[in-house]
């Protein structure tokens, strides 16, 4: 799977990896960032992170994550 870029500076950016089973998604209130992951069983969200990079290697080290 691999980051991609949706939306705009009005909207709000949100970064998307799409996978077979499911999907992360993250965005930022400016403060923090958030992820959630949403798949075809399950849903769950991750603590907040003050940077994207923390935000995506936590993403990125979970089990539902697809290679």
């Amino acid at each position: 799977m691999h980051w991609h870029k949706t939306g705009n500076m009005q909207s709000g950016i949100c970064y998307v990896a799409l996978g077979k089973n499911g999907a992360f998604h993250i965005w930022s209130n400016r403060r923090f960032y958030h992820a959630e992951y949403i798949g075809k069983t399950k849903r769950f969200r991750f603590p907040r992170k003050k940077t994207l990079e923390e935000i995506k290697n936590l993403c990125e080290m979970n089990d539902y994550w697809e290679d």
